[in-house]
């Protein structure tokens, strides 16, 4: 038996049952107690074993996990340090209705049901405190929840039909278990009303007059749907029940996972809701995450090197802090993408693999898995990646607007503009608009995009992405002194960006000034080899500088740097064959080499995987030698074929505008 001590008694009212008792009878249940060890991957119990006793989590992980009717085990919750679980069956003493398995080394305080029943006999005080509870507990499941729209990942659109199936769902089996009330919220904006923020929580809940807010997600994964289903509480909007599944087609399978569910969800509902427990924070690490953080927003090199030294010591405070590997992998995926350190993306993806193996649940692992494997070339697993934290996670600013990055990259910069929309609701802060400008203008949406463009350099003008977009902008339109002026108007205030250099070089670039050109790639290529190529136009400091060198006298050097460059582009897209921008840049070195049919060969491919910059294919100069040909022809005004049909998807205002947000 266990002795009590003012931490056994904490832990104990940890649970809503024992919450109200006082030390005399906490004691006593707390005497009937023993400590059982399991190891890493042990089975604690099954689902279907007799309901016997309650646990504690005194060290370790506990995960809560069920099989799915395709027999996969579906992970409802993890249980950590001073979590109580269980509860139920010290009174019913009814079958597990989930698997619980050790996700680590753990230690549990384990109350007998049978030692508890033969308690109560003895002190009928105690069994009065717990009825006291239960009462409690009725009267709040009373009062339910609300069900808001499903949002649909792969469209960024809400799906109502979902939601409404949830709720019969849950109104069917919850009311077997006890009193429930389920309703459906109604907006006039389904889409916004599926991603609510805080605030709209809150006054929706109110208004329904319930306190527990239901939310979820459905994608297709290899053509089954995913379903992520989450239990909010409105006063503190956490997801307190997060769940993903895959289900066939079939609804009764979704009818299914609500009916398995439905204790669980009770269970939830009926007590007073609370984030789900972290592990304690570790200060030391929290703070340098905090000042890396800040300092990744600045998006200087400099900065990003400081950034990446924080997230090192925070990782060296807290080795076992997952987050701070994510942030560290985050940071260094950063770093590589602006050049000069292509050695950091190895050791982002193994950042990001190690937060992943240290907590599999978190979103921001996932996440910052997903830009390296974005960094790697690997642009559909990083959108999946992306696209699984929101399901274990939900919503926020930063997945919304890094869904929408991948998505404008694989060719749909309209579907990418949904998700924008999304990210800009959820914004506490007024964000960069910039993104919005480059889809608008991808659409050749070009007024709305200089409106974009212009709100950026209001809101941020210590950031060069309103006046380079604006750049780019002037440049696609051929007005090349437009550009040029705006560039040399800001290039003194900017100088420190990466940004500035490479705009020049490619209004000299596509204005044929080739001279000036030159003498800037030069320049960049010196600071970075490899660097250029996802910057607007897709344009490598070699293959450009290549390019200039066979326009003189040194034609020799000129056809080794393409050559070069093209090799390593190729080995590029031995890993990422399906990359736009890969196969684009490889087909313009193939074009400036005179290699005609390998050049229409992946321009033609880039066509088809999503490339439809086609304005900068008409500028580009290493494309010159191939636009009489018939199947260039061809291959560029499928590009402007595809852009006339994003737009006509795009959602019209009662006047026939396009509407953009």
């Amino acid at each position: 038996m266990l002795g009590s001590t003012l931490a056994h008694r904490q832990l104990l009212r940890g649970s809503p049952f024992f919450s109200r008792l006082g030390d005399s009878e906490a004691d006593a249940i707390l005497a009937q107690a023993t400590v059982a060890r399991y190891a890493d991957g042990a089975l604690i119990f099954a689902k279907g074993d007799p309901g016997n006793s309650m646990m504690a989590v005194l060290r370790g992980r506990v995960m809560i996990s069920s099989p799915s009717v395709d027999g996969r085990q579906v992970v409802l919750t993890t249980f950590r340090e001073g979590d109580v679980f269980g509860e139920i069956a010290l009174l019913d003493g009814k079958e597990r209705t989930a698997d619980a398995t050790a996700a680590t080394d753990c230690e549990l305080l384990v109350v007998a049901r049978r030692s508890l029943l033969v308690l109560l006999e003895r002190r009928p005080e105690l069994a009065h405190q717990l009825l006291i509870v239960l009462c409690e507990r009725i009267r709040r499941t009373n009062e339910q929840v609300e069900d808001f729209a499903f949002l649909d990942l792969d469209n960024a659109v809400a799906n109502d039909e979902i939601a409404r199936e949830v709720a019969t769902a849950l109104r069917s089996d919850m009311s077997k278990i006890g009193p429930c009330r389920v309703v459906q919220n109604e907006s006039s904006d389904l889409t916004l009303a599926a991603v609510p923020r805080v605030e709209e929580v809150a006054a929706a809940a109110r208004q329904a007059k319930v306190r527990t807010v239901l939310k979820g997600t459905k994608r297709l994964v290899n053509g089954e749907p995913v379903y992520a289903i989450q239990l909010v509480d409105p006063a503190q909007p956490s997801a307190v029940f997060s769940n993903s599944m895959i289900v066939s087609a079939d609804a009764r399978t979704l009818y299914d996972f609500i009916q398995r569910n439905a204790p669980q969800f009770y269970n939830l509902i009926g007590t007073n809701l609370s984030p789900v427990p972290t592990r304690p924070r570790n200060r030391t690490a929290s703070d340098f995450m905090a000042a890396g953080r800040t300092l990744m927003d600045r998006r200087t090199t400099t900065d990003c090197d400081r950034a990446i030294e924080c997230f090192e010591k925070a990782v060296a405070a807290d080795p076992s802090s997952a987050e701070a590997y994510a942030c560290l992998a985050i940071a260094r995926t950063g770093r590589s993408f602006l050049g000069g350190k292509p050695e950091l993306a190895q050791l982002a993806g193994a950042s990001a693999q190690k937060a992943v193996a240290l907590d599999p649940q978190s979103a921001l692992a996932h996440r910052a898995l997903s830009f390296v494997l974005e960094q790697k070339g690997d642009l559909v697993n990083a959108r999946e990646e992306a696209l699984r934290a929101i399901g274990r996670n939900g919503i926020d600013e930063r997945s919304a607007g890094h869904v929408a990055s991948f998505t404008k990259m694989l060719g749909r910069p309209d579907l990418a503009l949904r998700w924008l929309r999304i990210m800009k609701h959820l914004q506490v802060q007024p964000g960069n608009e910039s993104v919005i400008g480059d889809c608008l203008a991808d659409l050749c949406e070009d007024e709305r995009a200089e409106e974009a463009y212009h709100q950026t350099l209001e809101l941020h003008p210590d950031l060069p992405d309103g006046w380079a977009g604006l750049c780019r902008l002037r440049m696609l339109k051929r007005d090349f002194a437009g550009a040029a002026e705006l560039w040399s108007k800001n290039e003194k205030n900017f100088s420190h960006f990466d940004f500035t250099p490479q705009m020049a070089a490619q209004v000299h670039f596509f204005s044929r000034n080739f001279a000036e050109a030159r003498r800037i790639y030069a320049e960049l290529a010196l600071k970075d080899s490899e660097g250029g190529g996802k910057f607007y136009g897709a344009i490598s400091y070699q293959s450009a500088l290549g390019f200039l060198e066979l326009k003189t006298e040194r034609k020799e050097a000129g056809q080794n740097i393409l050559n070069l460059a093209l090799q390593h582009e190729l080995d590029q897209l031995a890993t990422s064959p399906r990359h736009p921008e890969i196969l684009y840049r490889t087909a313009a070195i193939e074009a400036a080499l005179a290699l005609k049919n390998s050049a229409l060969v992946h321009l033609r491919a880039a066509a088809i995987e999503g490339w439809i910059d086609f304005r900068s294919l008409e500028l580009d100069p290493r494309f010159d030698g191939l636009r009489g040909d018939a199947a260039f022809k061809e291959i560029s005004e499928s590009m402007v074929t595809r852009v006339a049909s994003l737009r006509r998807s795009m959602p019209t205002d009662s006047s026939g505008k396009r509407k953009v947000q």
